[in-house]
Parts: structure tokens; sequence; C-alpha cells
């Protein structure tokens, strides 16, 4: 099944890549019998914008087949941005599906075409390998730890009537320990078309806020991304397209 609108309009300036390092949102680690019911595979493309410019242009791929599961998300500025700064950012992200949902062990990141970080997780020691600008280095990790990619997907399987959780999340240069809350559901109108939502939120003392709306129709997929740094620049993603393969069908 594939959903599509008009991307916003336009262009401009910088920040674009701010948000890949402040996506440390948090998972859940819940005790099931088995794995949480999950789309097997597809798409979703996003426009990225600051204020009302269009400043990117955004996608999300993954899989997931056998116990494991494959993730790919990939930016890039546009318009006037992409003239006074042009990037191109790579992430992956790969390891076992089962119970506790997305368990990662390897992530990284190439920006430009280049190896910028990566996170290798230890879940046997407790321990994520940390690589950063030639810099190597472990650190301790719960066993339900996601790197920054993975945990879009792990937020998804939010449990119904929760209030909130915390989790470890790992980009190459460090761990964070995150709560996310859940505000409420609503219906919102995205590019994309008008969808039923379930919004999540973690909150920092300095003002820092990542909002994420999970469709409730389309497999608790992140449709909308709202990030607020600590100087209230706000920086957001909204679901232009949706691609889920039918039952059967190649993603």
């Amino acid at each position: 099944m594939t959903e599509t609108g008009r991307g916003g309009p336009g262009p401009c300036v910088r920040f674009l890549v701010v948000w890949f390092a402040l996506l440390a949102l948090p998972a859940w680690e819940g005790a099931r019998a088995a794995a949480p019911a999950f789309p097997a595979g597809g798409r979703v493309r996003f426009a990225v914008t600051m204020g009302p410019l269009e400043i990117g242009r955004a996608e999300h791929g993954w899989r997931i087949d056998g116990g494991s599961y494959r993730l790919r998300s990939t930016l890039e500025t546009t318009g006037l941005a992409a003239l006074f700064k042009p990037e191109r950012l790579l992430q992956q992200s790969e390891g076992g599906y089962g119970r506790r949902g997305f368990l990662p062990l390897h992530f990284s990141v190439t920006r430009n075409g280049k190896p910028a970080e990566r996170a290798d997780f230890d879940r046997a020691r407790g321990l994520v390998r940390l690589e950063h600008r030639g810099r190597v280095r472990e650190a301790p990790v719960e066993a339900g730890a996601q790197d920054v990619l993975s945990v879009f997907y792990q937020v998804a399987l939010f449990p119904p009537g929760a209030a909130a959780f915390e989790a470890d999340v790992a980009t190459g240069k460090g761990t964070y320990r995150r709560v996310f809350r859940r505000i409420g559901e609503s219906r919102i109108e995205l590019p994309v078309g008008e969808l039923r939502t379930l919004n999540v939120r973690a909150e920092e003392a300095d003002g820092e806020r990542i909002d994420l709306w999970l469709a409730l129709d389309r497999g608790n997929l992140p449709v909308r991304i709202r990030m607020v740094d600590r100087k209230g620049n706000v920086v957001e993603q909204q679901a232009v397209e949706i691609d889920i393969p039918a039952v059967g069908e190649a993603s």
C-alpha cells in the first residue's frame, strides 16, 4: 500500500544534521512471550522543514526477516540549504528482532560518502563500543539499549495504556538515558493525508524537546517528528509517502 502527497515548498539553512545527533529517543523493553507485530518491511519518505521552509528530504526503510532486522535512513539537504551546506547522511542499523522488539548489534553513520561514526553492541557483556573521529571507547548499556535509528521503530511498540518508558540510546559519540512520555491521541493533517496518531514526547531540563507522532492505523510508524533545541530552533519532519507492501509482496 502506497500513499503519496505534496512535499512542502522551498529551501533554507543549516541545522539539518542536528536532529540526527539529538534523536536520542528512549526504547521500551517489554516482557513478551513472542515478537510483537510490526510491518515486515516498507519505507516512509519525509519532507524536512525549519519554520515555513523545506530544507531537506529524508527516507526510512526497514526489513524484518527470520529474527533479524535491517534499517536504513537517508537524509539530504535540498534547495538553498543544499547550495550553502550540502549534506547527505546515511544511517544503518542491524540486529535481532524478538520478544523485546528491536535489539541492535551494529549502527553506523556515513556523511557525504565518508564513515563518520559507529556503535557496536556486545549484549553478552552489557557494553557498546563507540567510534567517532578515530576515538574508540566502550560504555555500559542496559539490556534493551537502542541506537538513534532503531529507536524510531522500538518506540512504535509503545504498549497501550503505558504512561512512560526509558532506556539507554547510543550514537557513535556516546550514550544517553531518555524518558519518553505518552501525550495523547489526535488526528493530524500531513502531506500524506489525515492520520490518527499517538503523540509521545521526550523533554530535557534545558528546554530541548522531541515529539514523535505514531500513525495508529499504519503499524504505529513515526509519521511526524518535531525537534526543538535549547535555543528554541524547530526542525520538523512530515511524512509525504508511506509504503507498506501487502503480505507476500516484495518490499
